[in-house]
């Protein structure tokens, strides 16, 4: 499948099984400026513009994220879509921010799918200025994951979509 039609498929299923905060009346995290994008599921939606005020880069008004609960740590979507495998150009490449500090500590990762399936990830506390955690996000398989977030003492949860393997 072609990008733009592979891009095209993903917003229409991202479309049909996910919720937006602005449609269910729940209250919005960010400012007016966020609008939807590819890349969340269920009731974490992916959006661009509006990053909270201490994510990372907060006046990127064109790379998507997603909003853990509670809205603790940020998803940001560097490559777009998160495909299935161990993609290459690009790679699946995902920074999470988190509000509070880090202290050396990791972030701990467990994915689990709709289907069952569970992944483990440990991601090193690795760049000094700044509450960040960059890594490559492989998932085996397609579909909405909820991501379990933890370091340290805090834990939030994301859920992620990820695309069919190119």
């Amino acid at each position: 499948m072609i990008p733009i039609a592979r891009a095209a498929a993903s917003i229409l299923v991202l479309a049909a099984g996910c919720d937006s905060a602005t449609s269910s009346g729940a209250p919005q995290s960010a400012p007016v400026t966020e609008r939807p994008a590819a890349g969340g599921c269920a009731f974490t939606p992916a959006a661009i513009g509006g990053r909270p005020a201490w994510a990372p880069d907060p006046t990127d008004a064109t790379t998507p994220y997603v909003l853990a609960t509670p809205p603790t740590a940020v998803a940001i979507l560097v490559a777009q879509p998160v495909r299935a495998g161990h993609p290459t150009n690009p790679a699946n490449k995902v920074v999470f921010g988190v509000r509070s500090p880090r202290l050396g500590t990791p972030l701990r990762i467990e994915a689990r799918a709709t289907t069952g399936d569970t992944v483990h990830l440990a991601i090193p506390a690795d760049v000094v200025d700044a509450e960040v955690y960059i890594t490559y996000l492989d998932l085996p398989a397609p579909g909405c994951w909820r991501l379990n977030l933890s370091w340290g003492a805090p834990q939030a949860t994301t859920i992620l979509f990820v695309d069919v393997a190119p």
